[in-house]
């Protein structure tokens, strides 16, 4: 969609098979690479005026380590964008008290969540890497109960 819009877009993930597929789209404007928040992604890529991470950082096993690679890739003054699945009290409370904790929080998931953020966690993460908070937005028809938190950041 970015690149209907007249955007150069490199996409990157660890998964060497997720990246084949995706590189059977690849065009002018379009790249797709393998690199995780453990390699240098910066030096590979150079820097970018928005940088976009969905649902990515949950399943990150150093959410410091995710950050720092994320805003190393950021232009100064650059945008980012971030989601992850929303958990604060009142929603994981509602999960337990309706029986959904061993489906919502299954610690037999391969790959799955690691992390679980709420905002305030979001704003300490963000604060620690230098990036501002610009504004956070829930994804969902009850904002308490969100499904997702979208935040967008600035790199000063």
């Amino acid at each position: 969609m970015l690149v209907e819009h007249g955007y150069a877009v490199t996409g990157v993930d660890p998964s060497e098979s997720g990246i084949s597929i995706a590189r059977q789209f690849e065009s002018a404007r379009l790249r797709f690479d393998v690199g995780s928040t453990a390699d240098d992604l910066a030096s590979r890529f150079s820097t970018f005026p928005v940088v976009v991470s969905m649902e990515v950082i949950e399943h990150c096993p150093s959410s410091r380590e995710y950050i720092n690679a994320f805003r190393s890739l950021m232009s100064p003054g650059g945008i980012g964008i971030i989601s992850t699945p929303y958990h604060a009290w009142l929603k994981t409370m509602a999960v337990v008290a309706t029986g959904g904790f061993d489906k919502h929080f299954d610690p037999l998931w391969e790959g799955g969540h690691l992390k679980f953020f709420s905002i305030r966690k979001l704003r300490q993460l963000f604060a620690e890497a230098g990036l501002k908070s610009v504004q956070f937005v829930r994804v969902g028809r009850v904002p308490p109960l969100a499904k997702s938190i979208i935040a967008v950041v600035r790199r000063p």
